[in-house]
């Protein structure tokens, strides 16, 4: 399958935006630069990319069935490329606790922050990484069966996790940290690569128009949900703005850059990267005045800190998993 370079750089772009979302923006500043319609976004593309990736490898793999999906070693595999990333910049998050900022560090809070996904803005996402691993196969192989009633029903598993958490009141902390509020978004990127319904340009205009409109309410009016309360500049109802927007960009840009490619084949990297910065923040930023400098500094230290721990760690993560192989073996 001939790579997709563009994927490259729309991941280098959400990145970039992601860190832009992390600073400290009033709420009028956010409205008034129309945040809510390029900037939080970001996330959403991410998880849409990831079932369009996900879906690609399985095809390429030809997995035809769950019992090759959850192959033991294939998941080890795939949960590696997560873990060891997030332990490393963990262990660097504890050392900048005990040394920076002259923290103790407690057995229980540890383990249990390690669990939470660290510290700093983003900390769910190593989360849902993890998640997704386990929860794609079901995914893909409701697309490839039913296709378009895959994909509906992969939206009513989203819309049923709003209601469950609405009825048992789940904490906002735990809601954050379940995969299943972006499984519409992941089911979106595994119907895009392989989906077989076409689905008519009307339709897609129509749910950008919705979404749009529904992120206006939210944001401009006041306009208060029902189910999507939390996070709901990101929510499902949010998905339905950028869906086609984002299917244009999969499926028809050839753009190539070649900075943004390697931001964005270390996005990950960059994301845990600017965890630990913008956890950092106050140290880090102590003396500096004005608001320039301090997104000067973010933007040049967590690109090239992410690189650089990109570059350092695949070799790391591919000597892991060839050990395993052989133990496996």
């Amino acid at each position: 399958m001939k790579r997709n370079h563009f994927l490259d750089v729309l991941k280098g772009i959400c990145i970039l935006l992601v860190i832009l979302t992390h600073f400290d923006w009033t709420e009028e500043q956010t409205l008034r630069f129309l945040f809510p319609f390029w900037v939080n976004p970001a996330v959403p593309i991410f998880m849409i990319i990831s079932g369009f990736l996900y879906t690609a490898s399985f095809e390429i793999k030809e997995i035809s069935n769950l019992k090759s999906a959850y192959n033991s070693r294939k998941i080890l595999q795939k949960i590696y490329r997560f873990l060891i990333p997030f332990l490393l910049i963990y262990g660097i998050e504890l050392l900048l606790k005990v040394f920076v900022l002259k923290e103790k560090l407690m057995v229980f809070e540890t383990l249990f922050q390690l669990l939470l996904g660290g510290y700093g803005p983003g900390s769910y996402y190593f989360q849902y990484m993890i998640q997704s691993v386990f929860v794609f196969p079901l995914i893909y192989f409701a697309i490839k069966k039913w296709d378009i009633r895959g994909l509906l029903g992969c939206g009513l598993a989203n819309i049923l996790y709003e209601i469950i958490k609405s009825l048992f009141r789940m904490p906002e902390d735990v809601y954050r940290l379940i995969v299943l509020r972006y499984i519409f978004a992941i089911a979106l990127g595994c119907f895009f690569s392989i989906g077989k319904f076409c689905i008519k340009k009307w339709i897609g205009i129509l749910s950008s128009i919705l979404g749009a409109t529904f992120i206006f309410l939210y944001s401009y009016v006041a306009y208060k949900p029902l189910l999507f309360y939390w996070w709901t500049k990101t929510s499902m109802m949010a998905v339905l703005y950028v869906a086609p927007i984002a299917y244009i960009l999969i499926k028809r840009c050839t753009w190539k850059c070649k900075i943004l490619e390697t931001i964005g084949q270390a996005s990950y990297n960059i994301f845990l990267v600017q965890m630990v910065f913008f956890y950092m923040a106050k140290e880090l930023y102590s003396g500096i005045k004005g608001e320039v400098l301090p997104m000067i500094i973010t933007y040049i230290s967590c690109i090239c800190l992410g690189i650089l721990f990109y570059k350092v760690e695949v070799p790391i993560t591919r000597n892991v998993l060839r050990l395993n192989a052989k133990i496996l073996k």
